[in-house]
């Protein structure tokens, strides 16, 4: 297990979570993603490299708990950017990172106006090499990995309600894996 260096809430449902990994940092790119578990039996979840510092041989990640929290706020994100793009404002490129339904809408905001639009995707991801398939994708009609051939996709081109289909399949336990952890680390 790699040794936490700094674990910090930013907001109520945003958390920066700093390691140490030194052969990450030194590999590190722009748009790469590192696998992290909880503990030993813990689920293995994708997360967007924020930032890596080669010396010091650390790797943050910045990552949202899904919630209440991102109910509530999925839509201000789009709905702000539209009002930006109506308003005359010289946009060449949005880069949207966070929960699936936050890309999507980040992409039916911008695709009548042709802005190009990066999505960071991070479906549930078992290997992180592409034999899995577990993160697979259509993009522009074509099976994609997201671990391999990702992050990061045109979010014009993501099969949108593929992806969701394929996330919901794994919601129900989710929900009862988040509902035992619960119930076990915050006894009535």
């Amino acid at each position: 297990m790699a040794k936490i260096l700094r674990r910090e809430r930013l907001v109520p449902n945003i958390h920066l979570l700093e390691v140490h990994a030194p052969e990450i940092a030194q590999k590190s790119k722009p748009g790469q993603f590192v696998i992290v578990m909880p503990d030993e039996k813990g689920e293995r979840i994708p997360l967007t490299i924020a930032d890596w510092d080669k010396e010091k041989g650390s790797v943050t990640s910045i990552f949202m708990v899904v919630g209440t929290s991102t109910h509530n706020c999925k839509d201000y994100i789009p709905k702000t950017l539209k009002n930006i793009i109506t308003k005359g404002s010289k946009i060449n490129k949005v880069i949207s990172i966070g929960c699936t339904y936050l890309m999507y809408t980040c992409s039916e905001a911008t695709k009548p106006y042709g802005i190009e639009t990066s999505v960071s995707l991070n479906p549930i991801m078992v290997d992180g090499t592409g034999m899995c398939g577990a993160c697979r994708v259509t993009v522009d009609g074509k099976t994609k990995f997201a671990c391999v051939d990702g992050p990061d996709f045109d979010g014009h081109l993501v099969d949108w309600e593929e992806l969701f289909s394929r996330r919901k399949s794994y919601f129900e336990d989710e929900i009862k894996s988040l509902c035992h952890w619960e119930k076990n680390n915050f006894p009535s």
